[in-house]
């Protein structure tokens, strides 16, 4: 049996996980807090923890994982994983476009690296252009060398 190599972890930058975080911190404070003030308000304190509880245990993990011969995706909601086979391109990253068992062309969007959604704290165009080059590379089989870049993988 073969021991197939570590995954290269692509994560969101810091600073947006950093802000989960922190947002994370002031729900869970606040859903404490408002029923000691209104005793009524348990609905939305509980909501307030299961969106906390949420974003710290899939919104904070977010990543792309590239394996040997798949890449995973770990995003806010779900996870994929597609083989290295089936992947057509990752030119418009952070859609990776691919094709289904079936034969169907599909598009996974990696919403942890979308900076429309999140332009205060989501990558710039050099951190994509950099992201994009490495799955480029996992893609075409070529040698991933350390990325002596910042956020290679943190």
């Amino acid at each position: 049996m073969s021991e197939q190599p570590p995954a290269r972890i692509l994560r969101p930058p810091r600073r947006l996980r950093l802000a989960m975080q922190v947002g994370s911190a002031v729900a869970i404070a606040v859903a404490i807090t408002l029923p000691l003030a209104q005793r009524s308000a348990w609905p939305v304190s509980a909501a307030l923890l299961v969106a906390a509880a949420l974003v710290m245990a899939r919104g904070v993990r977010a990543r792309v994982e590239l394996w040997s011969d798949e890449l995973v995706v770990r995003d806010y909601l779900f996870s994929t994983r597609i083989r290295r086979d089936r992947v057509l391109t990752v030119d418009r990253f952070p859609s990776i476009d691919w094709r289904g068992a079936d034969g169907i062309p599909r598009e996974t969007l990696v919403n942890a690296f979308n900076p429309q959604q999140l332009e205060l704290f989501g990558p710039t165009d050099t951190e994509l252009d950099r992201i994009r080059a490495l799955l480029q590379r996992w893609l075409t089989r070529a040698e991933l060398h350390d990325d002596p870049s910042p956020g290679a993988h943190e």
